[in-house]
């Protein structure tokens, strides 16, 4: 599981040194990266908030979401500073315990893997919100920011 999670932060950081040359010399680009991990426990049902601030002039937002699930439905919804919703996803595990022979119930050995990535140009600047709801969720969600700002050079 860990190294499906570094697999997919280094793609990323690959593809962003490949946009990166990728630029006209006549500018610098400047890029803001953060991750958030959040745990879910013993069938964990609740909502949840991400906030993260959009700085005016910011020229592509970067939104890596990854979750993985035992059990349970988890909801991610992505709202912009202006609360215009942005994009939805959900990753559900359908099948939550499983019988055995004597009819008792055993734990499921079954793990649901969701992933999204969303570029946004130009993006609104203020507070962006990333909205979690999960309804008996055993698992993890990994979310991962990237900002980019172009600058001239003189």
């Amino acid at each position: 599981m860990k190294t499906l999670f570094k697999t997919l932060l280094l793609l990323t950081c690959i593809t962003s040194c490949n946009i990166s040359f990728g630029q006209d010399s006549a500018s610098i680009e400047s890029k803001t990266t953060s991750r958030r991990n959040i745990n879910f426990n013993e069938k964990d049902t609740q909502k949840r908030e991400s906030i993260l601030k959009v700085l005016m002039g910011t020229d592509q937002l970067e939104i890596a979401i990854r979750g993985e699930l035992t059990a349970g439905k988890l909801v991610i919804e992505i709202y912009d500073s202006n609360n215009t919703k942005r994009e939805r996803f959900t990753v559900e595990n359908i099948v939550d315990t499983k019988k055995n022979l004597n009819g008792h119930s055993k734990k499921n050995d079954e793990t649901v893997l969701g992933e999204i990535t969303k570029k946004f140009s130009s993006p609104i600047y203020g507070e962006w919100i990333v909205k979690i709801t999960t309804t008996n969720a055993v698992g993890t969600l990994g979310i991962y920011y990237i900002s980019k700002k172009l600058f001239k050079k003189d």
